[in-house]
C-alpha cells in the first residue's frame, strides 16, 4: 500500500470478491500510481535470501496459485482481478 501512494490522505481501495459459475473472483481497485504487478519478474527462488531482490514473492505467490490473473489501467485506477476455479 505504501509503494502506491504518495500520502494516505484521500485514498481509495475497493475490494470485491464475489461467486460465478465454479469461480471464486477477487478484484482489488486502487487510486494509486499506476503498477502492474503482471509486470514483475518471476523471482528467482533457488537463490538465498541475501542474492534476492526486495519484494515480489507475494506476487508469484497470487500468479502461482490463481487460475487467472489480469491487470488493467481504468482511468486514474489499478485494477487486479484474480479467478479460483471452485467446487
Amino acid at each position: 500500500m505504501l509503494y502506491g501512494f504518495e500520502s494516505a490522505v484521500d485514498k481509495e481501495v475497493l475490494i470485491t470478491i464475489a461467486t460465478r459459475n465454479g469461480e471464486l473472483i477477487a478484484s482489488v481497485s486502487d487510486d494509486g500510481r499506476e503498477f502492474n504487478p503482471l509486470e514483475v519478474k518471476t523471482p528467482d527462488l533457488n537463490a538465498t535470501l541475501a542474492e534476492r531482490d526486495l519484494g515480489g514473492l507475494g506476487i508469484h505467490l497470487v500468479r502461482s496459485l490463481m487460475d487467472h490473473v489480469t491487470y488493467q489501467r481504468e482511468g486514474a485506477k489499478n485494477v487486479l482481478t484474480v479467478r479460483k476455479r471452485i467446487r
